[in-house]
């Protein structure tokens, strides 16, 4: 038997037929009628399920306790204060940011704040000003624990210890 060379036109006409059939066989598998594809017929409704019988998922608990504060202590809108539950939180001057700081030294996405159970990190996101945890410039993540200042170009927060769990 010799081997028949295909060209590509011909190669990628192959490539469609076979995708074409797949395509009707899935569709002959999910009970569509393959004599007309290109009409458009309703698949068969399954019979009603009574109410009693239906499993809701019910969502997981939510943990709405507060694990960490953050008080502006300097800067722009000094006193302001934000509640940090379980999860992700972005600083900046942006109007997506979680927590808004209003000063032309931050960033529209400065940093980024991890809250979980077990631990809080930060994470500069690259901005141009930089990020400071107490005296040391941010580079990657670090841990936060009650007590640390950060600063985020003129703009500082202390960072305070949250609700405790009952």
């Amino acid at each position: 038997m010799t081997k028949q060379r295909l060209t590509y036109a011909e190669h990628v006409a192959f490539y469609q037929r076979q995708q074409l059939f797949r395509k009707r066989k899935q569709f002959e598998l999910i009970g569509h009628p393959t004599e007309a594809p290109t009409t458009v017929r309703p698949r068969a409704t399954k019979p009603a399920v009574s109410a009693a019988t239906t499993r809701i998922p019910i969502a997981p608990p939510v943990d709405r306790t507060v694990r960490l504060r953050l008080r502006v202590a300097a800067g722009p809108g000094a006193g302001d204060v934000f509640d940090l539950t379980e999860g992700e939180y972005v600083i900046g001057r942006s109007d997506e940011a979680n927590i808004q700081l209003h000063s032309d030294t931050v960033s529209h996405q400065h940093a980024k704040i991890v809250v979980t159970s077990g631990r809080t990190t930060i994470q500069d996101l690259g901005s141009l000003n930089g990020s400071k945890l107490g005296e040391v410039s941010l580079r990657g993540t670090a841990i936060l624990s009650p007590g640390d200042r950060i600063t985020l170009g003129v703009a500082e927060l202390s960072v305070e210890a949250g609700d405790q769990r009952e």
